[in-house]
């Protein structure tokens, strides 16, 4: 387990049992990895123990991916249940947590070939992945615990105009953002944020980007730090510019012609 600033880093080996069958899976990871059975579809559950002195007011506990469905318990208390396996989520943990040891449970389904299964792969959003090879299960990405007092960012994306910021704010107050563009320029911002969920857009001058193509996959990393009273926030994206149209029956993409396959 490492933990970076105000990030804790909740993956490593965790304890799994599969139907009294118990061993050890590395996380991030599909719990296949550690066992011999691959043809199941029903439950299992992922066990993780960790020490956390509470220096904080608020914790959220931030998933990347679990597949399929998950119900997640902390100390023993429901903190919540997702389903789907490709998009991120996230859940507040604060009341949860304890000074100490604290016992976090993932009770996890995953995308079955049978009907009888909870969650049948032919019913559930599973893509290619049952056509090329087994389904999967498990914690298969980052699983965090996230501390702040003030603002906290809750997701950032750059699209081909603008860094788009979502923050979850408790305390009222102004906020600064410093950032550069690698290899291009800096960047800033500053709004007066009131309590609760709220979006930031900073105004991205794409004029001398090189555009992204399969042949010249160019991408650009944004890196930044947003400042409150207390609170200091880093964070880090990708940028990419490239232009998609449809012309007389034909697909552009940066004005030139091309053909999907697949």
């Amino acid at each position: 387990m490492k933990t970076v600033s105000n990030i804790i880093d909740l993956g490593g080996v965790w304890q799994a049992n599969l139907d009294g069958e118990k061993f050890a899976v590395q996380i991030p990871g599909a719990v296949e990895s550690a066992t011999q059975r691959k043809d199941f579809g029903g439950f299992f559950t992922l066990r993780k123990t960790f020490s956390l002195k509470k220096r904080f007011k608020f914790y959220l506990l931030r998933c990347k991916a679990v597949s399929y469905f998950c119900e997640i318990t902390l100390n023993g208390k429901s903190v919540g249940s997702h389903e789907g396996m490709w998009e991120e989520f996230s859940f507040d943990a604060t009341r949860f947590l304890v000074d100490g040891e604290n016992e976090l449970v993932f009770r996890i389904a995953k995308p079955g070939y049978y009907d009888s299964d909870p969650y049948p792969l032919r019913k559930v959003l599973s893509g290619f992945v049952p056509d090329v090879c087994c389904t999967f299960g498990g914690i298969w990405d980052d699983i965090t615990l996230e501390g702040y007092d003030e603002a906290l960012l809750t997701s950032c994306y750059a699209d081909n105009c603008s860094l788009k910021l979502e923050l979850e704010i408790k305390k009222e107050g102004v906020y600064y953002l410093e950032g550069k563009i690698k290899g291009l320029r800096e960047i800033r911002g500053k709004w007066e944020l009131k309590k609760g969920l709220r979006e930031v857009v900073v105004p991205l001058n794409s004029g001398r980007m090189e555009k992204w193509s399969p042949e010249n996959p160019k991408r650009y990393e944004i890196s930044f730090k947003i400042k409150g009273a207390k609170d200091r926030i880093e964070g880090k994206t990708f940028w990419a510019r490239r232009e998609i149209c449809c012309k007389d029956n034909a697909l552009l993409l940066n004005g030139e012609p091309i053909y999907c396959r697949g």
